[in-house]
């Protein structure tokens, strides 16, 4: 018989590691992916109406000893959007699933973990940071950001709602230096003078940062919304935490015959030293940040194994084989 363990928030606020652990453990994740150590599937997603849509997302991280599966859906609603993921942690052994949880904290936490990666290999001297928009993801990402040590002196906030901006500063007061976090009051002027341009918006937002507002040698990271899509095209190098992921998710930067440039590297391959980053001083680098479920999968591992150790959780049991049943094989082409 196999258990079921369910976390709620409560136990993940209880079980989360540092932001040291993270970083670590999602840098590690992604030298894993590069090497060809952990697999992540191309994500599945299915679009009701053009402000709507649903993913889901498989990885298999060895490390961890399981896999994964991540859904995650947003809605338009009066209020904006509406939000939510979860995800199952099963077993690479026995294929059991061992527990089920709340997703936003990870994929803000690992999307911020991962937006600090890239900021360290391919930034160049990253004193002033600009991110478009200030929901969920922008959270973590100032979280991972301020709470690291790193030259970065200011992160700018651009957003037209005074809660928005207001939920962000809450949250940064969480982490150290948060003196460093400020409001965006000029876009060009920003722009102009950031070393680091995140584009973390809603599809709601109207401000798209374009490749001509950008100084020589910036790095601009798509995670959501805020950047045009002139700066991965026209930019001079292209990273990404997965070129093919890229090619589902970014279908709405494609150009006119529906393409996208591809990956000059990706990311696991530049920490791994298998391939360069930054090869220029003045190059404008477009780094695509789509998230993959191999992180989600090694940080929601971590939780499990910790909110075991404490005893918290709602354990359900009844997850039982039955004897003697039929085995279908998935290789024979059985589903």
């Amino acid at each position: 018989m196999s258990d079921l363990l369910v976390l709620r928030s409560i136990d993940i606020v209880r079980a989360k590691p540092s932001y040291d652990f993270i970083e670590k453990t999602v840098k590690n994740t992604l030298i894993d992916f590069s090497n060809g150590y952990a697999s992540n599937p191309s994500k599945i997603v299915a679009n009701p109406d053009p402000t709507s849509m649903a993913i889901a997302m498989l990885g298999h991280v060895p490390r961890s000893q399981c896999f994964g599966i991540k859904s995650y859906a947003e809605r338009a609603c009066s209020s904006g959007i509406s939000a939510g993921s979860t995800l199952t942690l099963l077993d690479d052994q026995t294929g059991l699933p061992i527990a089920v949880m709340d997703c936003d904290w990870i994929t803000s936490t690992r999307t911020g973990a991962v937006c600090l990666i890239m900021v360290r290999e391919l930034a160049i001297k990253p004193k002033k940071v600009l991110i478009v928009g200030a929901g969920r993801q922008t959270q973590g990402i100032v979280a991972a950001l301020l709470s690291a040590e790193t030259e970065i002196e200011e992160v700018s906030v651009l957003t037209a709602s005074d809660a928005a901006y207001n939920t962000v500063a809450d949250s940064a007061g969480t982490v150290a230096s948060v003196h460093r976090l400020t409001r965006c009051t000029n876009v060009l002027k920003a722009a102009a003078l950031a070393d680091v341009v995140i584009g973390a918006a809603g599809p709601q937002t109207k401000t798209s940062i374009s490749l001509n507002m950008l100084k020589p040698g910036a790095l601009a990271i798509y995670v959501g919304h805020g950047l045009s899509a002139d700066v991965l095209h026209g930019a001079d190098q292209v990273i990404s935490t997965s070129d093919s992921q890229m090619k589902v998710t970014g279908a709405d930067l494609a150009d006119a015959d529906g393409n996208l440039p591809s990956s000059d590297a990706e990311l696991g391959a530049v920490l791994s030293g298998a391939k360069p980053g930054r090869t220029t001083p003045s190059d404008i680098i477009a780094a695509y940040n789509s998230g993959l479920a191999i992180t989600d999968v090694a940080i929601g591992r971590y939780l499990f194994d910790e909110t075991t150790r404490r005893g918290g959780g709602c354990k359900v049991v009844g997850f039982t084989p039955v004897p003697n049943s039929p085995q279908i094989s998935l290789r024979s082409g059985a589903a």
